[in-house]
């Protein structure tokens, strides 16, 4: 599977690829690019809070990888989305 940006169909600069290299979007496709899908809810742990880059497109790329649900822990906080 060729991995772009969710929002964007044809990235002009690396710029709109920032978020597919941030390590909530990158453990993601690795999970489902070695299992082949992933479950409906899932739940990640970081070492800080997630960026706003991530924050936006992050809803599509859960939704082209199948997942419903996200909870993200950081720093001993729970965010859900």
């Amino acid at each position: 599977m060729r991995w772009i940006p969710p929002k964007k169909s044809a990235p002009k600069h690396l710029g709109h690829a920032q978020s597919l290299t941030h390590a909530e979007s990158h453990a993601l496709i690795r999970a489902y690019e070695r299992h082949g899908s992933l479950p409906k809810k899932v739940t990640m742990y970081v070492d800080r809070k997630t960026c706003n880059i991530c924050r936006g497109e992050m809803p599509a790329l859960l939704k082209r990888l199948g997942v419903e649900e996200l909870e993200v822990y950081s720093g001993g906080h729970r965010r859900l989305r």
